[in-house]
């Protein structure tokens, strides 16, 4: 965020205009001068840094299960992970497909990372996990060219945008510590399958770490996903509120007493995501995603979600809120 430059005010003494007194008198009757903002802390969200981490992730192509951009933008996020996380490790599986690849094998992995609170890890520490998904989807199935349709999504909105803000959230956090340890959790195989009643091949990863809690006790959670756009508005997710219906209001009363009103809106709706596995496993979680049928949707699943929908300006809103959460502990 830029500093507003301030115009010095010369203050002058009405004795001193007439050639009286003394000019470094105080004046009467006047406003003080006015004082400047406080910079930038290190500790803040970048928003700016966060968009260059979206737009990396796209620099390595369609992150679809099997390519080589899956494996290589993998290592490159666990590495930021390890960078700016006190624990980072991959949780990997395979996935056999039944109906997009039937048949086929797909290596894939959740990307793990823990940030430990300020203090040290308590035993009554209340863990919270905060997730995105970082695969991008095999298929373009609802571009507007039927030629186009099994074209690999880019990913930019959907996927790179809340991986971008988990990531900087995650630097901003080990600078200044949470309330409470948090789990950065950013999982594989969120968008793998094909459309259909039971959506058995959707939110693998999310699937895969709730059967693999292992020691990791999350006791709430936040997803991230399609955050990124240019004209952002959440709405309050329907599966979220039924989980977890005083996390939702704290969200939107934080936005709110931080500005961003106009992002956290007052729509409604429901979307099956990585949160319903989760829900399911007894971990109260809320999905952040922008749904509007004819504004972020109008380019879901086709080969024009690329980083110019995005704004970094989007991923500031959504960074600073929870952030701010985090730190207080939720």
């Amino acid at each position: 965020m830029g500093l507003a430059w301030l115009g010095i005010m010369l203050l002058l003494g009405c004795g001193a205009c007439n050639g009286q007194g003394d000019a470094t008198d105080a004046p009467t009757g006047t406003d003080p001068a006015p004082v400047e903002p406080e910079a930038p802390s290190a500790a803040d969200f970048d928003a700016d840094r966060a968009f260059n981490l979206l737009v990396a992730q796209c620099d390595f192509g369609p992150r679809v299960p099997g390519s080589l951009a899956h494996q290589e933008c993998g290592d490159w996020l666990l590495a930021e992970l390890a960078e700016h996380c006190d624990t980072a490790f991959p949780q990997p599986f395979t996935h056999r497909s039944t109906r997009a690849f039937p048949g086929q094998t797909f290596p894939m992995r959740n990307l793990i990372g823990i940030i430990e609170p300020a203090g040290g890890a308590k035993p009554d520490t209340r863990e919270v996990v905060l997730l995105a998904h970082w695969d991008s989807r095999p298929f373009s199935d609802h571009d507007p060219d039927p030629t186009r349709r099994q074209e690999p999504v880019l990913g930019a909105n959907d996927g790179a945008s809340g991986v971008a803000v988990c990531l900087e959230i995650a630097r901003a956090l080990r600078l200044e510590r949470p309330a409470t340890r948090v789990i950065i959790l950013l999982t594989d195989g969120e968008d793998f399958g094909i459309s259909e009643p039971t959506l058995s091949e959707y939110f693998l990863g999310a699937r895969h770490f709730v059967r693999n809690l292992s020691e990791l006790d999350p006791k709430r959670g936040i997803l991230l996903d399609m955050v990124g756009d240019k004209t952002l508005e959440l709405g309050r997710e329907h599966y979220s509120y039924g989980a977890d219906p005083s996390l939702v209001e704290r969200i939107w009363k934080k936005a709110a007493d931080l500005g961003y009103e106009d992002v956290f809106g007052n729509t409604t709706y429901a979307v099956s995501d990585d949160h319903l596995p989760l829900i399911e496993a007894g971990i109260p979680t809320v999905d952040l995603i922008d749904w509007r049928p004819q504004v972020t949707r109008n380019y879901w699943h086709t080969t024009f979600d690329t980083p110019d929908k995005c704004s970094p300006d989007s991923l500031r809103a959504v960074g600073d809120v929870v952030l701010a959460l985090l730190r207080e502990g939720i």
